[in-house]
């Protein structure tokens, strides 16, 4: 064998070598780089569980209080009210007059209606007749003004023909404090809720002025879900630490109804 050839041969043989020795410290960095990842995920999964599924009051904490009587009727002392779930919309459905609240004094859409449903969301998505993605985005994550939605409906079954739909009734107390907050996240003027524009059902719903103090400032973490998770928490009903999510809230509303 020429000394050149030589001189090659030696060469490929060292870098098969230092490959070799390469090779397992390799392996062991996206060991441990999958190692950290999947306890990174799994601490995640555990974080969402906890702010999904653990209720911020004990069970036993809880108001407890019958749906109805033995005889299928609802008790004289309670007040039904229902959680709309459109995908990825929940609103609350109260009824417009009670012996608790008379809706109709203070908000102009609902003279003529049964029942009112409230919803609270960022004011341009809220109030678009047609929305994208750049405006979803802006809403969880630039949101500059939240507005209060307000429909005025029928008995049920209602024409909003919610995707979900749940009935929870309370306690006069506690529908008084749902209605105390409730009315707090309005902008008031004159003892009437500030009117912005008529909303998408004709002259039975508008679109009001929310009060900043109440609602905070829309965003991911601050969404109508949440916002409806608080209504509900006024009135005694265990909720999640977060409820971004419509079908968390509607989880924890039958797990109230059981």
């Amino acid at each position: 064998m020429s000394v050149p050839l030589l001189k090659k041969f030696c060469r490929v043989q060292s870098s098969i070598v230092v490959s070799s020795q390469n090779m397992p410290h390799s392996t062991q960095y996206f060991s441990r780089i999958a190692l950290v990842s999947g306890v990174a995920l799994i601490g995640l999964c555990a974080v969402l569980a906890a702010c999904f599924f653990i209720p911020t009051r004990p069970p036993e904490q809880e108001s407890k209080h019958s749906q109805t009587t033995a005889t299928g009727t609802t008790p004289s002392d309670t007040v039904c009210i229902y959680v709309a779930e459109y995908l990825y919309h929940t609103g609350l459905i109260l009824p417009v007059r009670s012996r608790v609240q008379d809706w109709s004094n203070e908000i102009d859409c609902l003279n003529a209606s049964e029942y009112a449903e409230f919803g609270w969301g960022d004011s341009t998505y809220f109030m678009a007749g047609t929305v994208n993605a750049g405006m979803a985005v802006n809403a969880l994550f630039a949101s500059n003004a939240s507005v209060m939605g307000v429909i005025g409906l029928d008995a049920p079954p209602f024409y909003t023909q919610p995707a979900q739909i749940q009935r929870l009734c309370l306690s006069v107390s506690d529908y008084a404090a749902c209605v105390t907050y409730v009315r707090s996240c309005f902008l008031w003027e004159h003892s009437r809720t500030r009117r912005i524009k008529q909303g998408f059902w004709g002259n039975r719903s508008a679109f009001y002025a929310a009060h900043p103090a109440s609602v905070g400032r829309y965003s991911l973490l601050n969404n109508c879900n949440v916002w409806s998770a608080r209504c509900l928490q006024q009135s005694g009903v265990a909720m999640p630490l977060w409820a971004g999510i419509p079908q968390v809230l509607q989880w924890h509303v039958q797990r109230r109804n059981q």
